[in-house]
């Protein structure tokens, strides 16, 4: 997907009339006059923290012909991320043109110069010379599972099927590929166990196992990018039921379309939150500071690319993909009834209640069928 769920802004410069040490300079004296934090400083790079935005780090760097500016959000996306990313790098590019257009002479130019030289040195003394990013990978891997503001059942999610995942594996199972035994023993869903054994519970169980790492690894990567796009704009109540009523979504059409396959894994579940996306984009809901045609293209083409292209590969249960993508798009229509009228308590749980209610009716309509 294009969009970065820990957003970053970037500004670049072309060094053409000043060198990268002057760039540096006039960046260092616009973080000063906007009271900003310098963690770390040395001649080629500086890190800094705006004090009215702690969850967002700026880095500023030069080379021989280029600069830039660069803010990184520290924590998993929230509505505000990409707004306030591109406001604090353009407040410190706003402050250095200000700056640079208020000296006059050789001589302020000089005093600007000696200032950041003698701050390097300063640094340098201090052990705080090497300005080290706070935006890494693995942070943020391990932010991953850990709640935050307005991203709580999209980690808690992620870590209930890595949890499962680690169990399967500390007993024995293959983490690579398992065998249809153990997918089964561990709850896959089958139409022959759910309709003539009367295993229910497989409908739901199937959603949180997978069948090896990659599978896993690829499921929660997708589940992760449109989570903290979406659980901000429904909440946790709204997100969990559309989450679980797709996982059933997907089960059923697996059982209605494949007869002896057992199948599992929580991609029919995210196709559904991908669809659920998608039907708030179509109905022209705003989510977070995302181009909307920009990300209606992405969805489009995640969802044309795995139902198409990787869905038609063999040991892919493409039904589910399906079944849990319409069970989204409905979903999402349904619930942009309540969010038109955010105000609207009994709206909220209404629709919440009417999915619920649809998809247990559909449910039991399909499995009478097959029956």
């Amino acid at each position: 997907m294009p969009y970065n769920a820990f957003p970053k802004f970037s500004a670049a410069f072309n060094l053409t009339n000043i060198n990268a040490q002057q760039f540096l300079a006039l960046a260092f004296r616009a973080a000063k006059n906007l009271h900003w934090n310098v963690t770390a400083l040395n001649a080629n790079k500086f890190t800094a923290v705006n004090p009215a935005y702690p969850g967002f780090e700026v880095v500023v760097y030069a080379s021989i012909s280029r600069g830039s500016i660069t803010s990184f959000a520290l924590q998993a996306d929230t509505k505000t991320a990409v707004r306030n990313n591109q406001y604090i790098a353009t407040s410190i590019s706003d402050e250095i043109q200000a700056i640079s257009g208020n000296i006059h002479s050789a001589e302020e130019s000089s005093d600007l110069h000696y200032a950041f030289q003698h701050a390097v040195e300063q640094y340098k003394k201090e052990g705080k010379d090497n300005p080290k990013q706070s935006y890494n990978l693995f942070k943020n891997l391990v932010g991953i599972v850990i709640p935050g503001e307005n991203y709580t059942i999209t980690p808690i999610i992620i870590g209930l099927n890595i949890l499962v995942f680690l169990v399967m594996c500390m007993s024995g199972v293959s983490f690579i590929s398992p065998t249809v035994e153990e997918l089964v023993k561990w709850g896959g869903v089958n139409r022959f166990l759910v309709l003539e054994d009367g295993e229910w519970w497989r409908l739901l169980t199937a959603a949180f196992l997978h069948g090896g790492i990659l599978h896993i690894g690829f499921n929660m990567y997708a589940f992760f990018f449109v989570g903290v796009l979406l659980e901000p704009v429904l909440g946790k109540l709204r997100f969990s039921a559309a989450y679980l009523l797709c996982a059933l979504t997907s089960s059923f059409a697996s059982i209605w379309w494949q007869s002896n396959s057992v199948s599992v894994g929580a991609s029919g579940a995210i196709f559904g939150i991908y669809g659920v996306l998608l039907a708030l984009l179509v109905m022209n809901h705003h989510i977070a500071d995302y181009n909307r045609n920009s990300l209606l293209k992405s969805i489009l083409f995640f969802i044309v690319i795995n139902i198409f292209i990787i869905g038609n590969a063999a040991g892919i249960d493409n039904a589910g993909h399906i079944g849990g993508l319409v069970g989204g798009v409905v979903i999402g229509f349904l619930y942009t009834l309540s969010l038109k009228k955010p105000e609207n308590r009994g709206l909220y749980y209404g629709t919440i209640v009417s999915a619920v209610i649809l998809f247990a009716s559909a449910g039991y309509y399909l499995l009478e069928r097959l029956h």
